[in-house]
């Protein structure tokens, strides 16, 4: 603690522990204080040692917010816009959830030209799928975050009714999906990327 030892002047040492000090000195020469040399003038220490208490506790907070914001943004659930990997052009809304702990995606709109049948089937599917509209049905499912991917599910491709092994991740701060679908080993297959739809 300070201790007073004349009207304008008080004790230095361990000045810094004290949230509230006002030190007048009246000195001819420099005095180290331990973090910095002071003259003959007031030295208003609260800022210093405020700083030195919640400066790390404020940056750890923003750190954390701001954490918390990217990991929002790269999640894979939301809309996305697939690009056909061989014309580069839009073919679908897909609607990405996460269901019971797996990805699951279905179709909720399709990108077709006046002259196309405007809500085709799958006439090409097996099982419960075959002939059933594409728009509303699930394309993508099974699929559970392993390290920064997601895989061990599967996708479907309507347009030949066949269905994959797929793993996607996101890129771009979660802008953009890479969707790769394989048979067997990744290396055999397909990747395309979808974009992120804005609400």
């Amino acid at each position: 603690m300070l201790k007073p030892l004349k009207p304008k002047s008080c004790l230095v040492s361990n000045a810094l522990k004290l949230p509230n000090c006002f030190v007048l000195l009246d000195l001819k020469k420099p005095v180290k204080t331990g973090f910095f040399y002071v003259y003959n003038k007031v030295i208003d220490l609260k800022p210093k040692v405020t700083m030195m208490k919640f400066g790390p506790i404020f940056l750890g907070v923003a750190l954390a917010i701001a954490s918390l914001g990217a990991v929002a943004d790269a999640s894979p659930v939301g809309i996305w816009k697939t690009i056909d990997d061989e014309t580069g052009q839009p073919k679908s809304l897909v609607q990405i959830a996460m269901v019971d702990g797996e990805l699951q995606g279905k179709v909720i709109r399709l990108f077709r030209k006046p002259t196309e049948e405007q809500n085709p089937v799958c006439d090409q599917c097996e099982g419960a799928r075959h002939n059933q509209p594409i728009i509303g049905m699930t394309i993508l499912w099974g699929l559970k975050a392993e390290g920064e991917y997601y895989s061990g599910g599967k996708i479907l491709d309507p347009k030949n009714g066949k269905v994959y092994k797929a793993r996607l991740k996101t890129l771009d701060n979660g802008k953009q999906l890479e969707m790769r679908g394989f048979i067997g080993f990744s290396l055999l297959g397909r990747t395309q990327h979808w974009i992120r739809e804005n609400p």
